[in-house]
């Protein structure tokens, strides 16, 4: 791949003024890489031409390495530039094709995705032909060279599950999660909603959706999906599952942690997130943090009302567990806080501390 200075100039100085000479009108995707290089889109789409451009739409990304939470990342650098996964295939190297694309595909679209694209499309037999490329990889239908006979992989089938409900034109709207439970809910352009449901954990999940007066409850078997169509949606919870909020300088990631989900972390001093119109109600005596860090942090998570300078609640010590995904509750007395607020979750360090300060996979008023 070129470097970020060479497609810079490229685009800037060629492509975009030879798109704009023969009035076209294509718009253009810089990077298209992993999730794991994110300061090569972040250089690309810095320049003051390329940033300006409305023929430049975004980022492309594949999901082979890092984490989709990135998207969100520099969602908040540009946001006027979208995200798009462009490729990802699945292969006989995952032991878990199911659970990989439920959870995959549902934190692309809760971190800015405007596309996932599967690859590749049909495969012979053999998963090939291919010219020195994947040779593991695993296609969405088989097409058998000889008799020409179909037939329909796994993937076909867990891409099915959005590609049915979620129409052409659908934007994500509101839903949350719970223990164990991703989601990912969408406005159809036909003004239908959908409503995808995966647990991801080891345990029976129960759950309830609500949209406008009415509800329903229901309950998911380990590792099963959940799809619905109707008019409105609102999927209520226990704890505060980070996810569906704002997050500035954090990126989700998937959680090994007992009730699956995703976790955020890549936390670094004076990184946040906002959840908005929390209700703390008469009063709340204290708050549980799931967290985990590799090493001595030396840092605190910090809760604040209505900024990330406000009333401080509660403070919790980062815990030093031996490993980002070795996960230890704490419990620390909170305070000053009734009613409703926005809630600022903010990471942070000391002058001395460290600039990795771990993840957080929930937290808990009580």
């Amino acid at each position: 791949m070129a470097s970020p200075t060479d497609q810079t100039t490229a685009l800037r100085n060629y492509i975009l003024p030879a798109l704009s000479a023969a009035s076209l009108t294509t718009k253009v995707l810089v990077y298209d890489h992993n999730w794991d290089a994110p300061t090569y889109p972040q250089s690309v789409l810095s320049d003051p031409t390329i940033q300006a451009s409305a023929q430049v739409a975004g980022s492309a990304w594949h999901g082979y390495g890092g984490t989709p939470g990135v998207m969100s990342t520099l969602q908040n650098y540009f946001p006027l530039k979208a995200n798009y996964e462009t490729e990802h295939s699945g292969g006989t190297f995952v032991s878990d094709q199911v659970k990989a694309d439920f959870e995959e595909i549902t934190q692309v679209m809760r971190n800015s995705g405007r596309a996932y694209v599967k690859w590749s499309l049909a495969l012979d037999q053999n998963l090939g032909p291919h010219t020195g490329g994947c040779g593991t990889c695993t296609p969405i239908v088989t097409v058998n060279s000889s008799s020409g006979a179909v037939t329909y992989g796994i993937e076909y089938y867990t891409m099915g599950h959005f590609s049915k409900y979620v129409l052409p034109g659908a934007v994500r709207i509101y839903s949350s999660n719970s223990d164990g439970l991703v989601s990912a809910a969408f406005l159809n352009s036909n003004g239908s909603k959908a409503l995808m449901v995966y647990n991801d954990s080891t345990f029976v999940q129960p759950f309830q959706v609500q949209w406008g007066s009415e509800s329903f409850a229901y309950t998911l078997p380990s590792l099963g999906a959940f799809q619905i169509q109707a008019s409105s949606f609102n999927s209520t919870g226990g704890k505060n599952i980070l996810g569906d909020n704002t997050t500035f300088g954090l990126q989700t990631e998937n959680t090994l942690d007992l009730d699956g989900g995703y976790d955020v972390g890549f936390a670094s001093d004076g990184d946040y997130a906002v959840y908005k119109n929390v209700d703390f109600g008469a009063r709340v005596s204290s708050v549980n943090a799931r967290m985990a860090c590799n090493g001595n942090c030396n840092g605190a998570l910090e809760f604040h009302l209505d900024s990330v300078s406000g009333t401080l609640v509660a403070s919790v010590t980062i815990p030093s567990t031996a490993g980002w995904q070795n996960w230890n509750t704490a419990t620390v007395p909170a305070s000053s806080a009734t009613g409703v607020h926005d809630l600022y979750v903010v990471f942070n360090a000391p002058p001395s501390g460290t600039s990795s300060l771990g993840n957080l996979n929930w937290f808990q008023f009580n």
